[in-house]
């Protein structure tokens, strides 16, 4: 599937707002265990996972834990 078919899926976006909105994208790569946001930091980009898990929690205590 394309990309714009997949934002389609989600809300109708015209060719020209589709390519607007990805004229300033680029591929990041993460490898498993890393962190995209930290907490603390003030979050400037917008990701979209094309591939894996991601995976978001908040934990007062600063220990990770997995369920």
């Amino acid at each position: 599937m394309e990309r714009h078919e997949y934002f389609n899926l989600f809300h109708d976006i015209s060719t020209a707002d589709y390519n607007l909105l990805t004229q300033n994208l680029k591929t990041k790569t993460f490898k498993k265990g890393d962190f995209i946001a930290v907490s603390g930091q003030i979050q400037r980009e917008l990701y979209f996972v094309k591939s894996g898990v991601q995976m978001s929690y908040f934990d007062t205590d600063c220990k990770i834990r997995y369920n």
